[in-house]
């Protein structure tokens, strides 16, 4: 399994920060036009070259303000582990013998199976290099 870089912050607001900082941002302007900003290490970066965000994050901000937003997991990360969400819905069914265990998966279910499976091969957690965090308080 690759090594995963782990930085834990004293805040949501400093996690934040460390977030767009290491993964990149989408910038609105006054007009109303976005301008995305590439993250300052290329390893960890949530977007190509091109400056369009990739569908599966290398960093992740994991911190209770995003799990309360209901935001933890982009809508095209979603898409693109179509498959691999099966899979752990599948997954979960057999573990616990019941059919309706696999319906009304969480974000916040679907994250810590991400947090679970980092660098494993056709599992959620397979693309993630970073994880940004809070201290909890």
């Amino acid at each position: 399994m690759p090594p995963v870089f782990i930085v834990v912050c004293n805040n949501t607001s400093t996690s934040k920060l460390v977030y767009d900082f290491i993964s990149g941002f989408d910038r609105v302007q006054e007009d109303g036009s976005v301008t995305p900003h590439a993250g300052r290490l290329p390893l960890f970066r949530n977007y190509d070259e091109h400056g369009n965000r990739l569908a599966r994050p290398r960093t992740l901000l994991i911190d209770s303000e995003q799990l309360e937003s209901g935001e933890a997991l982009d809508d095209n990360f979603r898409g693109m582990a179509a498959d691999e969400i099966d899979r752990f819905r599948r997954e979960l069914v057999q573990r616990s013998g019941n059919l309706s265990a696999g319906q009304g998966i969480t974000d916040q279910d679907l994250l810590r199976e991400v947090m679970n499976t980092v660098g494993k091969q056709g599992k959620l957690g397979e693309s993630i290099r970073c994880i940004v965090t809070q201290v909890a308080s």
